[in-house]
């Protein structure tokens, strides 16, 4: 054959070479592309869910309308399990927000008013990271859903919630164990500024306030905790799950949920509050918290795509972990540690009565404990602790004396 035919022919062929290098390029640009695009297509719901929770406040989420007492007329928010077609049980969660008050909240209160700091804010002292296992015990709740248990409004709440329980769902005893382990590591801690009291009106009537945030109200933390359930006495017939959320340490409160595809619950959390104060905290955290995680699912979309707040322990369902299959909203109210001394002394002598458990004497002080309500607002039920959960103490005496004094002089 001539040099030069053979010449154009391998020009021919290097061309067509090049071109099959550069259609696969092409093509694998395009699948990489796609892989992006389903990502950002997945996680879309969150970005939405969370410019939501960035512009709504505190009462745009009110399933029962005040003057009507009827879904048809109450307020949603467009965040997943939160909309009115969402078919969630969202009228008990007055129930559930009532039962707070008594078992939490005014506890807490009493406690404040006991020692002298209901006028004085700043007297009180944290609690502390507790991030021992919980241990306790639980009774369903249902006195709600008795038709004639009261009267007035709350009493109209009430007789809407009568048979809202769903019969299939995780729970099916009235009474039960549970362990609550606390994780608190790595976690981002805001303190909110200063937000004094406002008048809003003055009348012959008396005078509307606005109230600001107090000082054991502006400090809050991300948190994430471990729960596992146990319906009744089959010691096969647990839940454990993932649950996220708020802490305001000065308060010893958290509130904790499980978010999943029908149910944005750590994206709505704020709405779940118990007042405006807890609504302005957690959202503000929530909104730094939550941006900062989709940024990090987004520069990693391509190889991660799972949820940053999923139920499962182990971060994906498993066959040997029974997840549950109702979402769960959970309030802790940690109790204040009794004594004539402040709470931070007080904490730390029970604290070092663990590490040196012989040869020192220890202020006289209970076990840390703590009050847990528990609503699932898809399933209807409510859970609360049967009495206040203790710590285990030994748990902890294992650890070194020695170490102990020497991080704490």
């Amino acid at each position: 054959m001539h040099p030069k035919r053979l010449a154009r022919y391998a020009r021919i062929i290097l061309a067509l070479s090049l071109l099959i290098l550069v259609y696969d390029a092409f093509s694998s640009l395009r699948g990489l592309h796609f892989l992006y695009d389903s990502a950002r297509r997945q996680f879309s719901p969150s970005w939405h869910a969370l410019y939501v929770l960035e512009t709504t406040e505190w009462g745009f989420f009110n399933p029962l309308a005040i003057t009507s007492y009827t879904r048809a007329n109450g307020r949603w928010v467009d965040i997943a399990g939160f909309r009115g077609k969402a078919g969630f049980t969202w009228e008990r969660l007055y129930a559930w927000k009532d039962r707070c008050y008594m078992l939490g909240e005014k506890a807490r209160m009493s406690y404040f008013y006991r020692i002298g700091s209901s006028n004085n804010d700043e007297l009180e002292t944290d609690w502390g990271n507790m991030t021992e296992g919980l241990h306790g015990t639980w009774v369903r709740y249902t006195a709600d859903l008795a038709k004639t248990h009261k009267t007035g409004r709350l009493g109209t709440f009430w007789k809407l919630a009568a048979g809202l329980e769903r019969p299939n769902s995780d729970i099916k005893e009235n009474d039960g164990t549970m362990v609550l382990r606390i994780d608190e590591t790595a976690s981002l801690e805001l303190e909110h500024e200063e937000v004094p009291d406002n008048i809003i009106e003055e009348s012959e009537l008396g005078t509307i306030w606005d109230y600001g945030l107090l000082w054991r109200e502006r400090l809050v933390k991300e948190v994430a905790a471990t729960l596992t359930i146990q319906d009744g006495n089959a010691a096969d017939d647990n839940f454990t799950m993932r649950v996220h959320g708020v802490h305001w340490p000065r308060l010893g409160l958290l509130i904790m949920t499980t978010t999943s595809k029908k149910f944005g619950g750590i994206l709505g959390l704020p709405h779940l509050s118990l007042s405006k104060q807890y609504f302005i905290t957690s959202q503000r955290l929530l909104n730094t918290t939550i941006r900062n995680t989709l940024d990090g699912k987004n520069s990693a979309a391509w190889f991660d795509t799972s949820n940053p707040w999923t139920a499962s322990p182990s971060g994906k369902r498993t066959s040997r972990i029974q997840t549950p299959h109702c979402e769960y909203v959970v309030y802790v109210q940690l109790h204040p540690v009794n004594g004539t001394v402040s709470m931070q002394t007080a904490a730390y002598d029970w604290e070092r009565s663990l590490y040196c458990p012989s040869g020192y004497s220890v202020l006289e002080t209970p076990d840390v404990q703590m009050t847990t309500v528990i609503f699932s607002p898809d399933c209807g039920f409510i859970l609360e602790s049967k009495a206040p959960a203790r710590f285990p103490l030994n748990n902890r005496q294992q650890l070194d004396c020695e170490v102990f004094e020497q991080n704490n002089p």
